[in-house]
């Protein structure tokens, strides 16, 4: 026996009572893991060379090229004081060089780096990205998919923004009432010249549109109408319907109207939704309004059949046989105002 481990004695045992360790026994690990989870570290951070190294394998290089006209210099015969001097004159010089970062001529090139230069292939693998990213324009602070992410979080504060707007307290359209009331005798004064398709509604028609419930068809599994393409529909018509559609979907939160203007196949380029139009019915068939017609602008290019609406977002919409087909909405840009139709006054 040995520090109370094993038999008090062999004897009988059949063993020699030699003691040895469990080799089958794992010791527990700690809990903590010893590095952070990787989907923390969403920037790239390439390996980073030991400067000191580099620094010494530089000089290392230079001493070389010293060395080399050392050993010429006492083939030819010079004096050993001349000898001194000059190798001092060319140490100075390829110092100088590397210190301005002449040093490309000393060191090995991209191409003639060994298999065990691991910080040369580090170093010069560091600088061919940083010209790569210089070229590219990319920041030095992005992150893999942030573009997608600042996307996505726009989305979610519009959605936010209209479902606040949607459940407004019924205490604050009482207070309203005695205002409205006042403005109901100043309409005739205050309504749009009729006529004009495009003009803004009076300000007792929008004061009044926010006592109107929106209508909500959530309840319905898929949109009550789509859009029937027809190729006989004129451009001037369909200016119009685009014009409706921006006002369904922005202004209005009109679903009813909006989802009958889209087609079936709706070919969506957004990468968070699919094609078609029921794989956006559940985001709209609330009646979410978006913003005001003083707040965001709309814009029909005859053209090339596209539509555009600005709400601090760019959309852009192709229409095809006078119904929206097509749809984008990452980095677009608004057409100048000569080439947006004008919509005639009726």
């Amino acid at each position: 026996m040995s520090d109370n481990v094993g038999l008090p004695t062999p004897r009988g045992s059949g063993t020699s009572g030699y003691i040895q360790r469990n080799l089958a026994h794992m010791k527990p690990r700690d809990m903590a893991a010893p590095y952070p989870p990787r989907d923390n570290d969403r920037q790239h951070r390439p390996r980073q060379p030991d400067k000191g190294l580099l620094e010494h394998e530089r000089k290392r290089e230079v001493e070389v090229k010293v060395f080399e006209l050392r050993d010429r210099l006492e083939e030819e015969g010079v004096e050993e004081d001349e000898i001194e001097t000059r190798c001092d004159e060319l140490r100075k010089k390829l110092l100088a060089e590397m210190e301005r970062g002449g040093d490309r001529g000393v060191g090995p090139t991209r191409k003639t780096f060994k298999m065990h230069q691991v910080h040369e292939l580090a170093d010069a693998k560091i600088k061919e990205s940083e010209r790569l990213r210089q070229a590219l324009k990319i920041s030095r602070d992005y992150e893999e998919g942030s573009h997608w992410r600042r996307q996505e979080e726009k989305l979610k504060k519009s959605l936010e923004q209209q479902e606040a707007e949607r459940k407004t307290p019924e205490s604050t359209m009482r207070l309203l009432l005695p205002a409205l009331t006042s403005l109901a005798l100043l309409a005739p004064a205050m309504a749009a010249p009729a006529g004009d398709a495009t003009k803004s509604p009076s300000l007792w028609e929008r004061a009044l549109s926010w006592l109107v419930p929106r209508e909500d068809l959530c309840h319905l599994p898929s949109p009550p109408q789509l859009c029937v393409p027809n190729a006989s529909v004129t451009v001037e018509e369909t200016a119009l319907r685009a014009y409706q559609f921006y006002r369904a979907f922005v202004v209005d939160g009109d679903p009813r109207t909006m989802f009958s203007l889209i087609d079936d196949v709706y070919i969506q380029h957004n990468p968070f939704y699919q094609d078609g139009p029921q794989a956006i019915w559940r985001l709209f068939c609330g009646g979410r309004r978006i913003g005001s017609e003083e707040s965001t602008s709309w814009c029909f290019d005859a053209s090339t059949n596209m539509s555009y609406a600005n709400y601090g977002n760019i959309d852009r919409w192709k229409w095809v046989d006078g119904c929206v087909h097509e749809h984008w909405d990452q980095g677009e840009r608004m057409p100048s105002p000569d080439k947006c139709y004008q919509l005639p006054a009726n």
